[in-house]
């Protein structure tokens, strides 16, 4: 029985990096074009219908001034990520980006501090939070043969205990 959970669990955890980014993204140092990614990234968001899921991300990192620990949630409500407990960025699912509690917009460059490009560049490479929009079609597919091999698990191991009593 534990085998079966391990091995549903394993199939999504497959089909979620099968379907991860290829490569590093290069993000710009420009803090006008850092921001016109992110809104880009929270314009093709696609969010599941309440209650439908949650994707969870959690990361710890370290660079010259600080530790950072990161959570992002990204559900029917959109994705909110935390940097040590703070606000650091968010996407509704009406496709409103806010950083450090700002409204992001195309083109927009004054008013946003110098770290844009570098919370860009961890969204986009260290929390692959391109990976957190809901593909309906992938998940239903990947759930069903996740139930499947834990069928088949559960089969095969009445066969052995079948096989166990007889003897």
């Amino acid at each position: 029985m534990i085998m079966s959970g391990v091995v549903l669990l394993g199939i999504i955890a497959f089909a979620s990096l099968a379907n991860g980014q290829e490569g590093e993204i290069i993000v710009s140092d420009n803090k006008t074009q850092c921001i016109n990614d992110m809104v880009q990234w929270c314009n093709s968001m696609k969010y599941p219908q309440q209650g439908a899921g949650i994707s969870m991300l959690s990361v710890t990192y370290e660079d010259t001034s600080a530790y950072y620990r990161v959570l992002c949630a990204s559900d029917s409500d959109g994705t909110n990520c935390t940097r040590n407990k703070m606000p650091w960025f968010s996407c509704t699912p009406d496709h409103v980006l806010t950083y450090k509690g700002q409204i992001l917009t195309y083109n927009m460059s004054s008013g946003v501090d110098g770290d844009i490009c570098g919370t860009a560049d961890r969204a986009f490479n260290d929390l692959f939070i391109q990976n957190l929009s809901f593909d309906n079609t992938t998940l239903k597919e990947e759930v069903q043969k996740g139930f499947e091999a834990f069928f088949d698990e559960i089969a095969a191991m009445e066969e052995q205990i079948d096989l166990l009593q007889k003897n």
